[in-house]
């Protein structure tokens, strides 16, 4: 029995009644230990780069950017959790690796340029319709702004890591987007 079984079945032992009441929670069990694995992954991977602060600034601009902006989906948990990883991996490596101004002009150009000809990407789980794509996109570009808030600031105000870590956020989100574009017209 997996850990989710387990967990679903001690929450449910005296309040569902329903098969299909504890087979979503079950999912949600599921989702939630994921989740919970792939950000201990990501926060060990940082302190193993020596980048805590990075990463934490990282994960959060990128989650909130990347829930509605869209992008590419791993078609299993396991394939998630792997690409999850490496995509943290090589952003890391970029944010340590580039500290050129000009690169991190070409990621955020790149980046920004792709989030507003694209954004939102659905991807096959989660199909939008025209009211959900309007308002993900209004959100996206509120995200875009505030992001640029934070670049402009940590630019004057010298603070690079901050500066190369968002220029990171735009150019993986923009090469999520690209992806996601292509694996859904497979």
């Amino acid at each position: 029995m997996t850990l989710s079984k387990k967990i679903s079945a001690f929450v449910c032992s005296n309040d569902c009644n329903d098969e299909d009441e504890r087979s979503i929670i079950e999912f949600g069990i599921s989702i939630l230990l994921s989740k919970l694995l792939n950000l201990v992954t990501e926060i060990i991977v940082g302190c193993l780069f020596s980048m805590l602060t990075e990463t934490i600034i990282f994960l959060i601009a990128f989650s909130f950017l990347r829930s509605y902006a869209g992008g590419f989906h791993a078609s299993s948990s396991c394939r998630c959790y792997v690409s999850s990883t490496a995509t943290m991996i090589i952003a890391l490596l970029f944010i340590k690796y580039t500290d050129v101004l000009a690169v991190n002009y070409i990621f955020i150009l790149f980046g920004a340029v792709l989030c507003f000809i694209f954004a939102p990407v659905e991807s096959r789980n989660k199909p939008l319709d025209m009211t959900e794509k309007i308002v993900y996109r209004k959100r996206v570009m509120i995200i875009l702004f505030l992001i640029f808030i934070l670049l402009a600031s940590s630019y004057f105000l010298h603070i690079d890591m901050i500066f190369r870590t968002l220029s990171v956020v735009l150019l993986i989100e923009g090469i999520m987007l690209i992806l996601g574009k292509i694996t859904l017209k497979r």
